[in-house]
């Protein structure tokens, strides 16, 4: 296994264009934390992580192997030592749901998410950073390329839901959706948060 010192990673992580460390990372923390929703999509989110990479950049024999091992130990860890933090948070989370939640309950659920994003992230930087690092030049602009396209993408599917006047709508169906997959039904009272800070 490779080893890198916490400074010789940080330095690794910051040759590289934000946008790309960036959309690296949150596709990881998101795979893995979005995996944990059902059996099925989290024993094979590592197989999911490794089909969105290499849609990004076509990688060397070398390369598939050293994600694969990568993929394969943060998702034993996140296995091994997330999981019961997302069980007590989701018992915890039931019981909460049980009466309309607030506004502010709703941050500080948003907050708790985010710090699972960032224990994911935290877990992954480093090796990420070490794959990063084997890429060569045509990799690189691969990659560049490809995560720019996407973010262009997005860009123009928001401005046109923006032009059309339904960016708020799909905002709020997105909203719904996660809420309902992890409380269940929508209040009347959430549906009117949900308006609120759409």
């Amino acid at each position: 296994m490779l080893t890198l010192d916490r400074v010789n990673t940080t330095a690794s992580i910051n040759a590289f264009p934000r946008r790309r460390r960036v959309g690296v990372l949150a596709l990881i923390s998101v795979a893995l934390i979005v995996g944990g929703c059902a059996n099925f999509f989290y024993d094979r989110v590592d197989t999911f992580a490794r089909w969105y990479i290499n849609s990004l950049v076509e990688l060397e024999p070398h390369q598939h192997d050293q994600l694969r091992d990568w993929l394969d130990r943060t998702h034993d860890w996140h296995r091994a030592s997330e999981l019961a933090r997302y069980a007590q948070f989701l018992r915890t989370l039931a019981a909460r749901a049980a009466a309309p939640l607030d506004r502010e309950s709703l941050e500080k659920l948003r907050i708790e998410v985010e710090g699972f994003a960032q224990a994911v992230g935290e877990r992954a930087a480093p090796e990420a950073a070490r794959l990063l690092q084997t890429l060569n030049a045509a990799q690189r602009v691969q990659l560049d390329t490809n995560l720019e396209k996407r973010a262009q993408e997005r860009a123009s599917q928001s401005a046109s839901l923006i032009a059309k006047g339904k960016w708020r709508d799909k905002r709020m169906d997105e909203w719904r959706r996660q809420l309902k997959r992890w409380t269940g039904a929508v209040t009347e009272e959430q549906e009117t948060l949900l308006k609120a800070s759409a």
